[in-house]
């Protein structure tokens, strides 16, 4: 009842009180930062292995399911999902919530080193499993792709793993580069879990001189 009395009393008081508050909310809202990509965590590692020319029932046996079993131990996974292709194995590890977002990756990498020694060895090549935790934030996204009708496969491997990709990692701004092989992914039996394949590494676009200068 007071404030009745109030406002009876003190009209102007009373709008004025309103006519403040109403100013403030305005200036508020426009005060309001917009961000159209705002910052958030996805707790994912993706492990990628090359194995230039190996099929897909090889890559699958020696590679993914070793690659499968050692982060299967890891704590607070929701899940594995992995995919076996022509000279290609891609394992991706879905966290929980409750994992800590910056340490999942080098968790993975101790796993991973555990069963290292089980991978199998090439003296044309290193298969070495790469880590990358997807990071939603690292926008922009380009994918190069190289083709030649002089080259082999395993030239061509070569020729981006060591020529191009050290050069589009001087670019600035470039965080992460990665090199797979191009062959059709023809997937193999085994499903663990849901077996996918994953989305292409990150690579920042400003790539087109270097990729240039590495072909020519």
């Amino acid at each position: 009842m007071w404030l009745t009395h109030t406002a009876v009393r003190k009209p102007l008081a009373i709008v004025a009180i309103v006519a403040a508050v109403v100013v403030a909310g305005v200036a508020s809202f426009f005060a309001l930062p917009i961000n159209l990509f705002p910052k958030f965590d996805v707790p994912v590692v993706v492990v990628t292995t090359a194995w230039v020319g190996a099929s897909p029932n090889e890559v699958e046996l020696q590679i993914t399911r070793p690659i499968e079993d050692a982060v299967s131990g890891l704590q607070n996974i929701d899940n594995v999902t992995s995919t076996s292709g022509q000279g290609v194995s891609s394992v991706v590890i879905t966290f929980t919530d409750k994992a800590n977002s910056d340490l999942i990756d080098s968790q993975v990498q101790r796993q991973l080193a555990t069963v290292v020694g089980q991978l199998p060895t090439d003296p044309s090549q290193a298969i070495t499993p790469i880590t990358s935790k997807v990071d939603p934030n690292a926008l922009p996204v380009m994918q190069l792709a190289l083709t030649s009708d002089t080259l082999s496969n395993t030239d061509m491997y070569s020729l981006a793993n060591d020529t191009l990709s050290p050069q589009l990692q001087q670019v600035s701004g470039v965080s992460q580069v990665a090199v797979r092989p191009g062959r059709p992914i023809e997937h193999s039996g085994r499903t663990a879990h849901a077996r996918q394949r994953p989305v292409a590494g990150q690579r920042p676009p400003r790539t087109t001189a270097a990729a240039r200068r590495a072909t020519r």
